[in-house]
């Protein structure tokens, strides 16, 4: 109707060719008829082939029969096709996307107090990628990934009288990811001829095994299975704003139904397989254990059903805005909130106490009266398969240290495995300040606790954790290790573990549990800031901001002992599992989340704001920022953390202040400047002409985005062979320990070698029988800087009075500078050890690029 009723709806289509380049190395056809000779005589080789039923070395270097799994798997890899530092194959892989979506909005009014309007959006996004996080598959078909996001808002607006006003909201969020691959892991395993894989927990999965070469000579091949991810909000929020005199009274209350949906996963190819072949084991070569069918191990992870949680959270808030005169206002508020752990539908959920030394799993997960019996018979086995692996008490072997299973109420926390915590107040105070009589000069300061809730991250730790299990069979402990010697395998393809294998207690790894007493990180941030307006058009502001985290997560290895000159599970010190001075005797890594984590964030912001003035646009900014942090989620952090670092343990859990240190990405110094110049000459500009002038030489706008800053924070770090703590680091690298070396043995930015930007003189591995671990910390290295120059040229045309073409012309890194990815800082590989060896990716700082678009509206 008529000044009642608003209409508004869009779409946007994209369409968007492009190719990933993938630079590899496969082997030659001579390698895969059994001939090694390329291999022996590279540079660093020599070793002989080695015949591991005799212990003597092939004639001509050749092994005479091909097994016939290798060669169904090796012919997935192309013959080489360049002759490259470093790689023998090239190609240009499609990784095309394409985006369609439509916005519907209405606005209707009711009556002169009662107003309400709704917004949908539609969104779908198809793409290619690779698996495991890669932009493309290696040597197989890319990953289809169809992400689907649906949103709707209703809002409604009653004025009922003029100082008070309610707004009802209600929303729903939806977001589907579903990947697909165009292989089926059963018929994968069955056209290679691998036998003994049980597949009953996900048979019709799409993956493909993986095999990889730990050493490096060629790339390795494989794909995680694939499946569905759905994530869902729905949301009823009421605010009530009520005005009297100088205050402004406002209450609210939401409540929030989320629900996640997910596949779960642990390793490359998980059910379906990953085998790995080490050089110096059976036949010296990895690509030679290959063709005889030997991995040095082969490792599956059956994986639970599709986890299914839901949580609904509350929220409650007030606040007053008084208002005491016209230069003065001040702002108190107060919120709470209750975030209750998901739930997770079948109970499929595993955590783990300290303090009764107990698994526990959700009520419901249980067959009434036992805990050894699944309620679901069709996870029997596999959960027979979990308890075996902490010898579980109720098994009644004695002779080992065992663990109790308890469910959820016995340990009096909730369903979530984990305690309901009910005191999450977040006080909030600001207050903005006029110190003269106009608006020119403005004071702001504030401070607040804020809850940051960690629900999906948190419930994922402990996400199918009884109906999982990990299991990895060792083919040969020793090997010809560069010499001639008779090497025995406990099994060779199509076998892809050995023909016997016994019932094994205890031993096993909880990769995340969660304290059960965890509760809400929270942060308490302030802020103060001074703003002027120096010219009509033109606000300088300076700021100082801060942020102090608390109580964040942290992933340490229960079963860790503290630093000292005795030797690692040797002698006196050894048992079966892990060293007997262990607390958990029946585990290996027992890894948790604990709330001990703390970081602060201080930053002083100069900031200028030039609104359209004799055709110039302008925003700058400089940022000189410190940020701490001991909850990083690593001990050699190299991205932002996560919400939580997914069994990612620190390497010493008695000493957490020795990771605290400059956050990874958080650069010292940052400098932006945006802005758009409309050159002077066209029509409506300050110097004008003849009209065919005006057409070709008037109205361009000139723009630029310019970034410059310092560079990002790295750490120090060697391998876990030259560890000195004597807390088992070879085996707790496996679940995330980073092992840093020594500094204080020169300037690491000392360097004389060109290409090469830090200094490994500086640094030192930690001396023998030192007891302790290294003295470098996090975060004390400044990777190279970045200076990014984006521009662009732009016109606009009008052909009618409804038609206008716009033409643009964007290029980023205009000035080609050499923005460099950092370089790696593991001291024990002395060939990459601070090495310039790439550029940023094109877009964020790297090679310079050019766009030309012609766009038409109407």
């Amino acid at each position: 109707m008529k000044d009642k009723t608003f209409f508004f709806a869009d779409y946007e289509g994209n369409r968007k060719t492009q190719s990933y380049p993938e630079e590899l190395l496969v082997p030659t056809a001579e390698e895969r008829a059994g001939n090694l000779t390329e291999l022996v005589h590279a540079p660093g080789q020599g070793a002989p082939v080695n015949n591991p039923f005799t212990g003597t070395a092939y004639a001509n270097n050749t092994i005479p029969a091909i097994n016939p799994v290798a060669a169904a798997m090796l012919s997935h890899y192309p013959l080489p096709n360049a002759n490259g530092n470093g790689y023998n194959y090239q190609t240009l892989v499609p990784i095309p996307s394409n985006t369609n979506g439509f916005d519907l909005r209405v606005d209707e009014t009711l009556s002169q107090k009662q107003s309400i309007y709704a917004r949908f959006s539609w969104k779908n996004l198809l793409y290619t990628e690779g698996g495991s996080g890669q932009t493309a598959n290696q040597f197989l078909p890319n990953v289809t990934a169809q992400d689907q996001n649906r949103s709707l808002l209703v809002s409604h607006n009653y004025t009922m009288r003029n100082n008070l006003v309610n707004e009802f909201r209600f929303g729903f969020t939806n977001f589907n990811e579903n990947d697909g691959f165009p292989i089926e892991g059963a018929s994968a395993i069955a056209a290679m001829g691998l036998k003994g894989i049980n597949l009953s927990a996900h048979p019709t999965g799409d993956a493909f095994p993986t095999f990889a070469f730990s050493d490096g000579t060629f790339s390795n091949i494989g794909q995680d299975r694939t499946g569905t991810t759905i994530s869902q909000t729905t949301e009823f929020t009421d605010n009530l704003t009520l005005m009297l005199g100088k205050h402004t009274f406002k209450y609210g209350v939401d409540a929030r139904h989320v629900r996640y949906n997910a596949l779960m996963f642990f390793q490359p190819s998980d059910d379906y397989g990953d085998f790995i072949f080490y050089p110096g084991l059976f036949t010296n070569y990895a690509l030679g254990d290959l063709l005889f069918g030997m991995p040095q191990e082969s490792f599956f992870a059956i994986t639970s059903p599709q986890i299914n949680a839901t949580s609904t959270q509350w929220g409650v808030y007030g606040q007053d805005e008084w208002q005491l005169n016209s230069h003065l206002t001040v702002n108190f508020g107060l919120r709470w909130e209750l975030l209750p752990a998901f739930d997770e539908s079948s109970g499929d959920l595993g955590s783990f106490d300290p303090k009764t030394n107990s698994v526990l799993v959700p009520d419901k997960f249980l067959a009434t009266g036992s805990t050894t019996k699944a309620g679901n018979p069709v996870e029997q086995t596999v959960y027979t398969g979990f308890l075996d692996t902490f010898n579980a008490c109720a098994l009644g072997n004695k002779a080992l240290q065992c663990s109790n299973v308890m469910t959820a109420s016995q340990d009096h926390v909730t369903q979530g495995l984990r305690q309901l915590y009910k005191y999450d107040f977040d006080p909030r105070v600001s207050l903005a300040y006029r110190p003269f009589s106009n608006d020119k000069t403005v004071i702001r300061m504030g401070v607040g606790i804020f809850t940051q809730t960690t629900l999906g991250p948190m419930s994922f730790n402990n996400a199918g954790n009884p109906t999982s299990n990990l299991l990895t069979n060792v083919n040969a402990v020793s090997g010809a290790n560069g010499g001639l010697a008779r090497v025995a395998s406990a099994f060779q393809f199509p076998n892809t573990k050995p023909a016997t294998t016994s019932v094994t207690l205890g031993g096993g790894s909880l990769e995340q549990a969660n304290d059960p007493r965890f509760r809400d990180p929270q942060a308490a941030q302030w802020n103060l800031t001074i703003e002027r307006q120096v010219a009509p058009s033109t606000v300088v502001r300076a700021s100082y901001v801060g942020m102090a985290n608390y109580r964040l997560p942290v992933t340490i290895d229960l079963n860790q002992i503290p630093a000292s000159t005795t030797p690692w599970d040797t002698g006196a010190t050894a048992d079966v599992y892990v060293d007997k001075r262990a607390p958990y005797q029946n585990w290996t890594l027992l890894m948790s989340s604990e709330n001990i984590g703390h970081s602060i964030y201080q930053a002083g912001i100069a900031e200028v704001d030039h609104k359209l003035s004799r055709g110039l646009t302008l925003q700058g900014s400089y940022t000189l920022a410190k940020d701490l942090s001991d909850a990083q989620g690593s001990d050699a952090p190299t991205v932002f953390g996560s919400e939580e670092a997914y069994a990612v343990e620190i390497a010493n859990r008695f000493d957490l202040k020795s990771d605290r240190g400059n956050v990874v990405a958080t650069p010292r110094h940052r400098a932006l400047v945006s802005g758009t110049y409309q050159l002077p000459y066209g029509e409506g500009r300050a110097f004008t002409g003849p009209r065919y002038a005006n057409a070709v030489l008037g109205g361009w706008d000139v723009s630029t985005v310019t970034t410059m800053q310092s560079g990002q924070w790295l750490t120090p770090t060697t391998s876990p062979a030259f560890d000195q703590s004597n807390t088992g680091m070879a085996v707790r690298a496996g679940g995330g320990a980073i092992l840093r070396p020594d500094c204080g043995s020169g300037n690491p930015y000392q360097t004389s070698t060109r290409g090469v930007f830090f200094n490994s003189a500086a640094f030192a591995e930690t001396p023998a029988g030192a007891g302790r671990f290294g003295n470098c910390g996090v975060g004390i290295l400044e990777g190279p800087d970045m200076i990014d120059v984006n521009s662009g040229l732009a016109k606009n045309v009008s052909l009618h009075e409804r038609y206008k073409l716009r033409f643009e012309a964007t290029f980023t890194n205009v000035l080609n500078r050499s923005n460099f990815v950092p370089p790696q800082t593991n001291i024990s590989n002395t060939s990459t050890f601070g090495a310039l060896t790439a550029v940023l990716p094109q877009g964020l700082g790297g090679n310079r690029t050019g766009q030309v678009a012609l766009r038409l509206d109407f």
